[in-house]
């Protein structure tokens, strides 16, 4: 044997365990998902499919020890002078070593991002890259489960059929929230950041942690607020002593 065939034996790919066992732990994990995803309904319809919202693919992480985090701040993407959206970048940790890496974008010219403000695009840009670095290790999971493989964040979503005139049902107004139903905690930190309930209240709202005039996932949305005001501290400059 010589020395270039004993290093390309070294080198070669082998079975971390057995195919059927492997298949049994993902199908334990996908049933386990179901059941939180069903019941709290943590995923979007599209096309008769469902797609899995952050909340779902962090739960999925959980089971594999998977953290995921973002690589410094959004990256702003610029026409000429114009501010257009906003690039992240995110990586999946397993026992501190990184396992995967994705890069996702929001745009302005987005339905439903064309008036947000700039904090919220930047938000979502981060959301949709820790996603998509879960799913680039656990999308097979998520498939045994029955869900899309692609996050529910990084789809269009589509318009409703129309309805015959007769059986159309009457317009719904959006309730707002009220401020007092932010939470004395995400209120803290939003306001460390100089934003006002109104300011708040859209960034919430864009990130679907309003629903029926009320706050949801409370716990995902301090999560996010707290990592958004770590962001907001490091881009300052350090101040000058007197």
């Amino acid at each position: 044997m010589n020395q270039e065939l004993a290093i390309y034996e070294e080198r070669a790919i082998t079975l971390a365990q057995e195919p059927a066992q492997a298949i049994l732990q993902a199908q334990k994990a996908a049933a386990a998902l179901m059941d939180v995803v069903e019941q709290r309904k943590l995923y979007t319809m599209i096309r008769n499919r469902k797609y899995l919202h952050i909340e779902g693919w962090q739960i999925l992480g959980a089971f594999y020890g998977i953290t995921v985090r973002t690589e410094d701040a959004p990256e702003a993407i610029m026409e000429g002078e114009r501010w257009m959206g906003a690039r992240a970048h995110a990586v999946a940790l397993h026992r501190g070593e990184i396992v995967a890496g994705a890069w996702s974008a929001c745009m302005r010219d987005e339905e439903n991002w064309d008036k947000a403000p700039r904090f919220a695009v930047e938000s979502m840009a981060q959301t949709r890259a820790m996603a998509k670095a879960y799913r680039s290790v656990l999308a097979y999971v998520a498939e045994l489960a029955g869900y899309a493989p692609t996050p529910a964040e990084e789809m269009v979503r589509e318009p409703a059929p129309a309805q015959p005139a007769a059986r159309r049902a009457p317009a719904r107004t959006r309730e707002a929230a009220s401020p007092a139903s932010f939470g004395p905690q995400i209120i803290a930190v939003a306001n460390s950041m100089g934003w006002d309930d109104e300011e708040l209240g859209a960034w919430l709202q864009a990130n679907n942690f309003i629903s029926e005039g009320k706050l949801v996932h409370g716990d995902v949305a301090l999560t996010e607020i707290h990592r958004l005001a770590r962001t907001a501290s490091e881009k300052q400059p350090p101040q000058e002593e007197p």
